[in-house]
């Protein structure tokens, strides 16, 4: 019987302990070997708290009294290898009792290390996807950069429980501009060593083990342990700046999260990139607004009359002098065709010059135009077609009403006949 109890325990791959009623080993199976690296005839006769407790005996020892008390059963813990590496293990437990006296206590040691790495792995990762999740909605709603940026670094360092998430804004010239991501933003004098090397070689750059990284030795950061990491901050080959962040815990998954935090810094770039380009956009177009107003006052206070029509013959611009002259209301014009300012006796004349400037550039001749309440009126056209990638897109025309000029002609003619009539008569007599 005992011969098979012992065959069934060494057959459990987890390890399985037992103890006298002072905590000694009495039983060490294979799988406990293998779990804690302690050979059978080295563990028989130890404390169980000595062997496998490590710099936590003294609480390993407070559960083994709970334990023999009946007062704990399932639990789980840190132990410790016989090389002192430390291992997750859930603990199940019981005491042996034998005719109401207790004798000892049992315990089964599975090793969840992995399972609780990877528990942990899962939940930080998670967590890195909600920063990445915060960070596009602060690009969607933040178009300040410093805010964004420091937001976003605010969320990072919370979500990813870094001890260091900031953002060296540099120049065109890769000039170090701004420090983001402390209390107080900072300008910096000079780029650290690791920031230049990202900006030189336009990567990212990992350090496994700050403390032992050459390239570490000159940065000013005072804590030196654990890893460390830099980013780019670019798009469309444009850079503004590195995103440098380092913890001195563990990092679970070096490629996953590499990989995420180059996402992240990759929206970073490309939120910059469209700042700035909105921000470009909105100076063009209110300088385009600025020209427009200017060239607005100019064409208001000339005294010809100035009309554009689109490649179709619609008036899409005509100054107050021109609609002075044809007696419309302001802005009437826009949207009707020039047809309504011609005598329907011009018309076939005028249609003629319409066409033909869709491929002539300059014009100049006289015609009649129709005011509003009928009344015509002598003009003068200077007419210039618009091409764009030499395609005709309409015309701009100078008018000058001419009515004036044609009575003075008139006049002229009347006068110089009235002397020829004159000279005739005196001749005669």
């Amino acid at each position: 019987m005992e011969l098979h109890l012992q065959t069934l325990i060494d057959s459990i791959k987890d390890g399985v302990v037992a103890t006298d009623s002072d905590g000694k080993v009495i039983i060490w199976n294979p799988g406990a070997e293998k779990l804690f690296g302690y050979k059978k005839k080295e563990a028989l006769g130890k404390k169980i708290d000595d062997l496998i407790g490590g710099p936590h005996k003294k609480e390993a020892s407070r559960i083994t009294r709970k334990i023999l008390q009946r007062r704990v059963s399932d639990l789980i813990g840190t132990r410790y290898k016989k090389g002192g590496q430390p291992i997750i293990v859930a603990i199940s437990a019981a005491p042996v009792v034998y005719k109401n006296f207790l004798i000892g206590g049992v315990a089964v040691y599975k090793d969840i290390t992995d399972l609780i790495k990877k528990d942990k792995m899962l939940a930080h990762t998670n967590r890195l996807l909600r920063a990445i999740s915060d960070i596009n909605q602060m690009i969607i709603a933040e178009k300040n950069p410093e805010n964004l940026l420091n937001l976003a670094a605010k969320s990072l360092k919370e979500n990813g429980k870094y001890d260091l998430v900031q953002i060296v804004l540099v120049d065109h010239r890769a000039r170090p501009v701004e420090l983001i991501g402390q209390k107080k933003k900072r300008v910096l004098s000079s780029l650290p060593p690791c920031v230049e090397k990202v900006l030189k070689s336009r990567r990212s750059f990992f350090i496994p083990k700050v403390s032992q990284s050459p390239i570490c030795r000159k940065c000013p950061q005072d804590d030196k342990n654990g890893w460390a990491a830099c980013f780019i901050l670019e798009h469309n080959r444009e850079t503004f700046g590195v995103m440098h962040i380092s913890h001195a815990g563990e990092l679970f998954d070096q490629a996953s999260e590499i990989k995420l935090l180059e996402e992240i810094s990759g929206d970073l770039g490309f939120a910059l990139y469209s700042i700035k380009k909105e921000k470009e956009k909105r100076q063009v177009e209110q300088t385009l607004k600025e020209l427009q107003r200017f060239q607005e006052k100019i064409l208001s206070s000339l005294a010809e009359g100035v009309v554009v029509e689109d490649a179709a013959g619609i008036f899409t611009y005509a100054n107050p002098s021109f609609e002075r002259m044809l007696g419309y209301p302001r802005g009437e014009l826009i949207g009707k065709h020039w047809s309504v300012i011609i005598p329907e006796e011009q018309l076939p004349s005028v249609t003629k010059k319409s066409q033909a400037r869709k491929s002539r550039t300059l014009e100049k001749y006289e015609t009649v135009m129709r005011t509003k309440d009928g009344k015509k009126i002598p003009v003068l056209v200077h007419a210039r077609s618009l091409f764009e990638n030499k395609k005709f897109t309409g015309v701009v025309s100078a008018v000058t009403d001419i009515s004036n000029l044609k009575k003075i002609q008139e006049e002229l003619q009347a006068s110089r006949e009235e002397a020829l009539a004159a000279s005739k008569a005196k001749s005669e007599f």
